[in-house]
């Protein structure tokens, strides 16, 4: 039977926490029930060699264990809708470990606190020994979570020898010594260890574990570096009608073993896998599958047809939290309840990184609040011993913030039945409700498209508009356009140009003037005002889309691109390519200090403004240029890491000043 540790209210003296030095290092004392663990146990050797199992609740999110050996072993908490949060940590037996517990993790009130176990006599002991493979039950820990909680608590001197044992202290399957010394004065609420470095945070985010258990790491020996592809993914909620884009998330991920020189790891030493993570705001996204709250109709049965709307709109019968590509939630196999890690499908040797590619994501989290910077945490594990050993937690955005209604509500300048007398534009059947706002426009939005174009995709619905103009973001294949498509502009062309080139009626003026704020241009489609895609250090100093990218008709690609524009020089003196003939960092970091180009060491737009395609500016000095022909989402630096994995993703390129984002939670 395995030990069972109870929580006791009060020590001898009259206290359950003590509090040492500034850097907060609090104490939760325990009394060890004893009955049913067979007596003593043996003398401390790696006999017992084995993982054990430490498991309990606890209020906070994070549960850590450090060794002797300076290594680090973690597991997020999982967050059941009670104070009482289970976790279960799989420690190697036959080692010393001394514990922690986190609340409020990442926050300005993040708070660390010991966990103290006390013999009959009151002696505390911050070291715990654990012989052999067991299970070891901590029941409830509750430990403060706020620094209020803890504010009128006294401080304990090293001096103070009441509560330090010398004589260890053995249990059946776990013995306890003293730990003699607690943290070292500072000045931040986060504890750490007496010099030896095993209570410091790796700057790699090496912890093992997370929401479904966890196994082993050695944090001096392994790195994970995850990143998304884009910075921001957009997706529909409503399928019902037409579809731009599915959901379909990427993540990469580098594995680095730590050495002289360090090396990056393939498939065959470890394979990467990804859960949700939970944020600082409580937020988690495991599932993109409806239940207590509604997330999207991506795999609901048409009631016309009895087909499910992925299949009528891209030919695939997949299940539920089933992506294009196979990749699946975490919540698949018990929505709302369960959080497995899932593998990385995929590995790019011409890349060195693992990938992810179509994670279905939508930006509802499972409390129904809307998320667009969903967390999830990559785990890379040892392929021969299924041990964890390095963690990260990656951002994995996702908007559905398109905002048809902004032009193609009933009455606005989209669907204004004086201008189209003979189109039968439709009102929301709610007006309150956002989703079927939005899905009202883009009815108005295939009537006006059959009214000019002479089709009939109204009485053809649920509509991909991809199926007629091309887009490289859906061509997974990679085949190109068919011949279907390749007679008609591509999606992106479609709709920027022809939007770049309307006028308000009212006052003959362009309804999307070059010159206009991204939040009157690209932000009406774009997400947008609520999510601010552009975010990061470029979006934090104030620039705006149309600095890299140019205005509607240069993105619609109206006007043909100036020597040096396109990727790779096929494509100069014709329409840029959408996806791929992209601006580069080199286009405003021309060079360093001694050589670059204009009068600013760092420009802040892209191409030279007389151009009208916005062709992307090449540098002369390539110092912070991406590698030829190659865009810096696709670009390796310093051994063959992913510029991404260092810097962060495009369009969220690290620092972020936005901390809704979650992006510095990958940086930190």
């Amino acid at each position: 039977m395995p030990c069972v540790v109870q929580y006791e209210e009060e020590d001898p003296m009259g206290t359950h926490i003590l509090r040492r030095g500034l850097r907060a290092a609090f104490l939760g004392w325990f009394t060890l029930w004893l009955s049913g663990c067979g007596g003593g146990g043996g003398a401390a050797s790696e006999a017992g060699a084995g993982l054990a199992v430490l498991r309990g609740t606890v209020p906070g999110t994070l549960i850590e264990a450090f060794d002797e050996a300076g290594h680090r072993y973690a597991t997020h908490s999982v967050h059941n809708g009670t104070a009482r949060h289970p976790f279960r940590l799989e420690l190697p037996a036959g080692r010393t470990y001394r514990l922690r517990m986190t609340t409020n993790e990442g926050t300005p009130d993040e708070v660390s606190t010991w966990i103290a176990l006390p013999d009959s006599a009151g002696n505390a002991h911050l070291r715990i020994r654990i012989d052999r493979a067991g299970t070891v039950d901590l029941g409830h820990v509750p430990l403060p979570t706020t620094r209020s909680a803890v504010a009128h608590q006294r401080h304990h001197a090293e001096s103070d020898r009441a509560f330090v044992l010398d004589a260890p202290m053995v249990l059946h399957s776990a013995r306890v010594d003293d730990h003699g010394r607690l943290s070292p004065t500072g000045g931040t609420a986060y504890a750490e260890d007496d010099g030896e470095g095993e209570g410091e945070d790796d700057a790699g985010g090496t912890y093992a574990g997370g929401g479904g258990g966890g196994s082993t790491v050695t944090p001096a020996a392994y790195r994970i570096f995850g990143f998304n592809d884009l910075g921001m993914h957009c997706a529909d909620l409503d399928y019902s009608v037409f579809s731009t884009l599915p959901p379909f998330n990427v993540m990469h991920a580098q594995v680095v073993q730590v050495g002289s020189p360090p090396r990056l790891l393939d498939d065959t030493q470890v394979k990467v896998r990804y859960l949700a993570a939970r944020d600082a705001s409580g937020s988690i996204n495991t599932t993109s599958q409806n239940g207590p709250v509604w997330k999207t109709n991506f795999w609901d049965r048409d009631p016309a047809t009895g087909r499910r709307y992925v299949d009528e709109l891209f030919g695939l019968d997949v299940q539920p939290d089933v992506g294009l590509l196979g990749q699946k939630m975490p919540g698949f196999a018990q929505p709302f309840v369960a959080n497995d890690p899932m593998d990385f499908n995929v590995f790019d040797p011409a890349h060195d990184w693992f990938s992810a590619p179509g994670i279905p994501l939508v930006p509802v989290d499972d409390n129904g609040q809307v998320n667009a910077y969903p967390l999830m945490e990559v785990q890379a594990v040892d392929k021969a011993t299924g041990s964890v050993l390095a963690t990260g937690r990656v951002v994995t955005p996702v908007s559905a913030e398109s905002r048809c209604e902004n032009c193609h509500a009933l009455g606005a300048v989209g669907a204004d039945p004086q201008r189209h007398p003979n189109v039968n534009f439709v009102f929301p059947a709610d007006i309150n409700d956002p989703n079927s706002v939005r899905k009202a426009a883009k009815i108005n939005i295939l009537r006006l498209h059959d009214a000019l174009e002479g089709t009939d995709l109204d009485h053809q619905r649920p509509v991909l508009c991809a199926s007629c103009h091309y887009s490289a973001a859906l061509d997974l294949a990679g085949t190109g356009p068919n011949a279907r498509q390749r007679g008609l502009p591509s999606l992106s062309a479609a709709i920027h140009r022809f939007h770049g080139e309307q006028v308000d009626p009212a006052t003959g003026q362009p309804l999307f003037p070059a010159s206009a704020p991204m939040e009157q241009t690209c932000y009406q489609c774009h997400p947008g005002k609520q999510t601010r895609c552009l975010r990061g250090a470029m979006g934090g100093a104030g620039i705006q889309c149309q600095d890299c990218h140019g205005g509607m008709l240069a993105v619609g690609g109206k006007y043909p691109l100036r020597a040096g524009g396109s990727l790779d020089g096929t494509h100069d003196g014709q329409p840029r390519r959408p996806w791929k003939d992209l601006p580069r960092c080199q286009s405003c970091h021309t060079g360093d200090a001694l050589d670059h180009q204009g009068t600013r060491l760092r420009l802040r737009v892209a191409y030279d403004p007389a151009d009208p395609a916005a062709s992307p500016r090449l540098a002369t000095n390539r110092r912070f240029a991406e590698q030829p022909g190659t865009l810096y989402r696709d670009s390796h630096g310093h051994g063959g890491l992913a510029c991404e994995a260092c810097h962060g993703s495009t369009h969220a390129v690290w620092p972020n000043a936005n901390p809704q984002a979650n992006d510095n939670v990958t940086a930190r």
